[in-house]
């Protein structure tokens, strides 16, 4: 978990050098309707995991534990995709930045087979669903206006893996994917991403270049 904070406070400084219009998304939109809305959404992807989660035979503080390890993970990964590397290609507009930077964040994942022990099918499948969730989390940020709301869902939808024993983590990694709940999983997380990217509009330009203006991030 410290390792995770520093790392993001790192990439937060390189996203202030580099993309300082970025930054505007750490603060929270004051539209309540937006808000609630994306959370709405999010909590569709994430509630069923959190209710299934496996919390039988773990004491209270391996639960908490695991829940701020998680979002640990939301906070560094959501700072460098959907901050980071989302920012560097928005000049070629939304639809770019999500989808480029979606396919990165999948990518960043096939790790797991290389060094991580996984399966090669386990992995493929993993890759597969980390792009599309990324996807999802673009529209999150974009539609509600903060990178808050992604950094929870994703730290949540970990959460349930960091309660699992090894020997089921490892059989899990190690076996064939579940490629009916991969393609499900793909296909609602590219439905809610393109849902919320689609009603968004240019005020989300206008509103990071007013904010950036007067926290002196941009130049009027």
């Amino acid at each position: 978990m410290i390792y995770r904070g520093i790392d993001a406070v790192i990439w937060v400084g390189v996203i202030w050098w580099l993309k300082p219009k970025s930054l505007t998304r750490l603060s929270v939109r004051k539209d309540p309707k937006r808000l609630l809305i994306a959370l709405g959404a999010g909590s569709a992807y994430v509630g069923g995991q959190i209710v299934w989660a496996p919390y039988g035979g773990n004491p209270w503080w391996a639960i908490v534990g695991g829940l701020v390890f998680a979002l640990g993970i939301g906070l560094h990964e959501e700072i460098f995709s959907r901050g980071l590397i989302f920012g560097f290609f928005e000049p070629y507009g939304v639809w770019v930045a999500s989808i480029v930077s979606s396919v990165h964040f999948g990518l960043m994942h096939f790790s797991n087979y290389v060094w991580g022990g996984y399966s090669f099918w386990y992995n493929v499948a993993q890759v597969l669903g980390a792009g599309a969730f990324g996807f999802m989390c673009c529209g999150l940020m974009i539609y509600s206006g903060t990178i808050w709301l992604p950094i929870l869902v994703h730290g949540l939808s970990d959460f349930p893996m960091q309660l699992m024993g090894a020997v089921t983590y490892s059989k899990l990694t190690t076996g064939s994917p579940d490629w009916f709940a991969t393609g499900l999983e793909v296909f609602l997380c590219v439905l809610f991403g393109w849902a919320l990217l689609t009603r968004s509009d240019h005020r989300e330009m206008r509103r990071m270049r007013d904010i950036g203006l007067r926290f002196g991030l941009v130049e009027g």
